[in-house]
C-alpha cells in the first residue's frame, strides 16, 4: 500500500505505509525540491496540493480538494505566488495570499465545495502604488563551465537600455531567492536600478546536484557564478557595466566583500550586512539560522579543526587582499547580531582604516 491520494479511497494509507515500509512516489521535480505539501485534514495522512518551490508555477493538486483548489488558482491566469494559505480543516473553505505576476499582494477566499473564489482585498501599498511595480522575471544564465544558474531579474518601467545595476546575493549559502514579490527590490527598481537576484550553484531549491555543486566552493565558484551573472546582464543591455553594485547578508555579505576584492574591475560599490567576514572564527560558532547543521556547514566551508583548515579558509578570506579595495562601501552590523559577531565587521573596518582607504560609509 501507498499513500492515497484520494482520502475517500483509503483513508488508513497512511498508516499502513508506515507498518510495513512501502514507499510510493506520487509526484517529483527533477530540478526543484518541493518544499510545501499542503495536508488540509491532519488526520487522513492525504497530501492535497504541491506549491511549486520558486511560484512562477502552478500548483499541482494531488486529491480531489486540491485538484479543485489548483483549477481556482490557476483561473487567474497569470504566473502566482502563493503565500499564507490556511485551511478550516475539513477541505471546504481554504484562505490564501495571490502575487500576480509578483506584483504585491491580493487575499482570497476558495469554496472548494461550490468551487468559487472570493477576492477579499489587496495589499495596502498594491492599492496605492500598484501601477509602479514591476514583474520578476525568472531566468536563466549559463555559467563558465556550462552550468545553468537560476536568477530573478527586475527592470525600472519605461526602460529599455542599460541602467545601474544591484545584484543581491542571498545568505546562508544554502538558501535560495525565490519568484515572488519583494518590497525591496521594487524599491530599488522604483529608484532606476535594475536588479538581478541568484541562485549560485549551492543554494538550495533546485535539487540535490544544484546545492551539491557548490560545496566547497565558497570563494571559487560559487563567486565565479556571480561574476557570469553580472557579465550576463551587461552582455543583455539591462546593466550599465560602469554602475554595478553588489549587495547581501550574513554569507551574502562575505560574497559582496570578497566581490570588490576579487572582482576589482567589475564592482563600483557594495553593501555588506551582517556579514560573515572571518570563515575560520564562524567555523566554530556554525550558525544553525542559516539552515546548515554541522557536518553541512563543514561540507561548504571545511573544517576548523582539520590541520589545513584554518590555512585554507584563510586563502579565500576578504582581509587577506584588504589593500586592492576601491569600491566605495556601506557595512551594516548590529552588536545585538546573535549570529554574526560585530567585531567581525569592526576588525574589517579598522584594516581598512590601517591600509588608508577612505571607502568605508
Amino acid at each position: 500500500p501507498a499513500i492515497s491520494q484520494d482520502p475517500e479511497s483509503n483513508p488508513l494509507a497512511l498508516n499502513q505505509t508506515l507498518r510495513d515500509g512501502s514507499e510510493q512516489i506520487i509526484h517529483a521535480e527533477a530540478d526543484e525540491d518541493l518544499p510545501d505539501l499542503i495536508n488540509s485534514n491532519h488526520f487522513d495522512g492525504v497530501i492535497d496540493i504541491i506549491l511549486p518551490h520558486f511560484g512562477d508555477q502552478a500548483p499541482n493538486g494531488l486529491s480531489k480538494a486540491g485538484k479543485t483548489l489548483a483549477s481556482l488558482i490557476s483561473r487567474q491566469r497569470q504566473p502566482v505566488s502563493i503565500d499564507n494559505l490556511s485551511s478550516a480543516g475539513n477541505r471546504g473553505i481554504v484562505t490564501a495570499g495571490l502575487s500576480l505576476n509578483t506584483k504585491g499582494y491580493s487575499y482570497y477566499l476558495f469554496d472548494l465545495t461550490a468551487s468559487t473564489t472570493t477576492k477579499l482585498g489587496d495589499f495596502y501599498f498594491q492599492q496605492k502604488h500598484g501601477d509602479r511595480l514591476v514583474t520578476t522575471a525568472a531566468i536563466h544564465i549559463i555559467a563558465r563551465d556550462g552550468m545553468q544558474l537560476n536568477a530573478l531579474v527586475l527592470r525600472p518601467k519605461g526602460v529599455d537600455g542599460p541602467v545601474p545595476m544591484v545584484v543581491e546575493v542571498h545568505g546562508g549559502a544554502a538558501h535560495h531567492v525565490e519568484w515572488e514579490y519583494n518590497h525591496f527590490r521594487q524599491f530599488l527598481v522604483n529608484r532606476g536600478y535594475a536588479l538581478l537576484a541568484l541562485n549560485s550553484r549551492g543554494s538550495d531549491g533546485s535539487g540535490n546536484a544544484y546545492k551539491a555543486a557548490g560545496l566547497g566552493e565558497y570563494g571559487r565558484k560559487m563567486q565565479d557564478d556571480l561574476v557570469d551573472a553580472t557579465n550576463w546582464a551587461v552582455d543583455q543591455g539591462i546593466a550599465d557595466p560602469n554602475a554595478l553594485a553588489i549587495m547581501g547578508s550574513n554569507y551574502g555579505g562575505y560574497a559582496a566583500a570578497m566581490a570588490l576584492i576579487r572582482d576589482l574591475a567589475l564592482f563600483k560599490a557594495a553593501i555588506i550586512e551582517h556579514a560573515m567576514l572571518y570563515v575560520a572564527y564562524q567555523s566554530q560558532y556554525p550558525p544553525h539560522s542559516w539552515g546548515l547543521h554541522l557536518a553541512l556547514w563543514q561540507r561548504y566551508f571545511g573544517n576548523v579543526e582539520n590541520p589545513d583548515g584554518p590555512k585554507q579558509m584563510q586563502q579565500r578570506f576578504p582581509m587577506t587582499k584588504i589593500d586592492s579595495l576601491q569600491a566605495a562601501t556601506l557595512m551594516v552590523a548590529g552588536k545585538r547580531d546573535g549570529v554574526i559577531s560585530f567585531g567581525q565587521a569592526e576588525k574589517f573596518i579598522k584594516q581598512v582604516k590601517a591600509a588608508n582607504k577612505k571607502s568605508i560609509v
